[in-house]
């Protein structure tokens, strides 16, 4: 069958034009596919530059910090307790609870090279067997430092820190002698201390603990007022228990250790 020229370019432009825009709706896709997956690195490359950015001002930060608390080592005050004088202990007992206390004048030198605020000395008394871990002891008193303590220069040597008296009660002692004397049975049981120096740095809010822990015994004085033989043994926790009403007995402190962080 014969087609006339009208017909067959009828024919050619149903054919050609759908295919035209075939192709140019695949090259547009084509372009557009481009320009996602463009974009797309495009996206990662700027999330990956600000996660670049962000690790390098964290390490800045931390470099920083870290320079901070090397100078802060360098020129940081040292504390150390030179001596613990006037030292006694004393019960007293009414109808409601009978509480010890511990009296003691705390001497301390700063061995630093940086000016030591906000000091403060606190003690506590225990049964040697079953009493609390002195470092954890002190972060626990740390945890209230106030900000109105002594003020000690390098290498100062301060006994600012007045005559200090700390209470306990008697029920808390017993609780500890028990433990004690269920692990081992003894005739005599001791008493220790635990003393905490509590500081600040110039310019700096952490508070640091210099600390020690020793024994407590009974000075001669005290054995004289409690009728005690010089050959005879007496502990401050058995002469709580013996002495007269509302002793005030001197002793000592020794054996200590001391630690600082």
């Amino acid at each position: 069958m014969d087609h006339s020229p009208r017909q067959i370019r009828e024919l050619a432009n149903a054919f050609i034009v759908p295919l035209t825009d075939r192709l140019i709706a695949s090259i547009s896709l084509v372009f557009a596919m481009i320009a996602a997956i463009a974009g797309g690195f495009s996206a990662f490359y700027a999330w990956r530059a600000v996660g670049e950015a962000h690790t390098q001002a964290v390490a800045s930060v931390e470099q920083t910090a870290i320079a901070r608390e090397a100078l802060f080592s360098q020129n940081r005050p040292w504390l150390k307790i030179v001596s613990i004088t006037d030292t006694s202990i004393s019960k007293y007992s009414d109808e409601i609870a009978s509480v010890v206390k511990f009296n003691a004048h705390p001497v301390y030198k700063n061995l630093g090279s940086g000016l030591a605020q906000d000091v403060q000395f606190i003690a506590g008394i225990y049964v040697i067997g079953a009493g609390p871990n002195p470092k954890e002891l002190c972060r626990n008193y740390a945890k209230h430092l106030h900000s109105d303590g002594d003020i000690v220069f390098p290498q100062e040597t301060s006994n600012d820190g007045g005559y200090n008296t700390f209470q306990f009660t008697f029920e808390d002692l017993e609780k500890e002698a028990n433990k004690v004397l269920t692990i081992e049975p003894r005739s005599e049981l001791y008493l220790g201390v635990t003393g905490c120096l509590l500081y600040r740095g110039h310019g700096n809010s952490s508070v640091l603990i210099s600390g020690f822990n020793g024994t407590i015994d009974l000075d001669k004085d005290a054995s004289s007022k409690l009728n005690i033989p010089e050959s005879k043994y007496l502990s401050p926790y058995s002469a709580l228990f013996q002495g007269p009403r509302n002793p005030e007995l001197k002793v000592h402190v020794h054996h200590m250790n001391y630690w600082a962080e």
